[in-house]
């Protein structure tokens, strides 16, 4: 075989090996772009960012008992009790809110009532056994702070025994209550509690 005859036979085997290697990427090229495109995970973030981005809803309330204007109020998800409480006008003179958790969260459907205040109407005459001797201890109201031991002062309607041991250690250390006024300035009395108890106290 001369010379020129194997340079065309190369050549052409050159070109075929070329042609061949130009359809194989191409049918790859090809494979990648049609493929399906794999799912993309959702972050926990991005879960969080849509619940965040999502407007809250309208839900309806029924408020009743002691407040200003009872009736069925249209609030937004996320309120609390006091919200519709609030809604309603407030409490009116005579309710106690403290008997309702005015922080829990509202849901489509609640009822939110306002109780009335209770009265205590104790004897005139209230007895109570004594802490020694088994026999009964009488005692008239009002109850005169500064000269009533801690357990007459206990006997008061709304004063337990931790009550009244805080009263009868400040007159012992600050000597006569001068006014009923005065007992807000003891840790843990409130003035709801000196209101409630004031017809069954007194300082002379």
């Amino acid at each position: 075989m001369d010379e020129e005859k194997r340079n065309g036979l190369v050549t052409m085997a050159l070109l075929g090996t070329a042609v061949f290697l130009m359809i194989f990427i191409n049918s790859k090229i090809t494979s990648y772009a049609t493929a399906p495109a794999e799912p993309r995970a959702i972050s926990v973030t991005e879960k969080r960012r849509e619940k965040e981005e999502k407007p809250p809803e309208e839900i309806y309330v029924h408020v009743c008992g002691k407040v200003r204007h009872p009736g069925v109020y249209t609030m937004m998800e996320g309120n609390i009790a006091i919200n519709a409480v609030e809604a309603a006008g407030g409490v009116t003179k005579g309710g106690d809110p403290d008997r309702v958790n005015m922080a829990r969260p509202l849901k489509n459907g609640d009822k939110i009532e306002i109780p009335a205040a209770k009265e205590e109407k104790p004897d005139p005459e209230r007895r109570r056994p004594e802490a020694r001797g088994g026999g009964e201890r009488k005692i008239e109201f009002p109850v005169n702070l500064n000269s009533a031991d801690r357990r007459e002062i206990e006997m008061i309607p709304g004063i337990g025994r931790a009550t009244a041991e805080r009263i009868a250690a400040y007159r012992a250390d600050n000597g006569t209550i001068q006014s009923l006024d005065e007992l807000e300035n003891i840790p843990g009395i409130r003035k709801k509690t000196v209101e409630e108890c004031r017809k069954y106290m007194t300082t002379e």
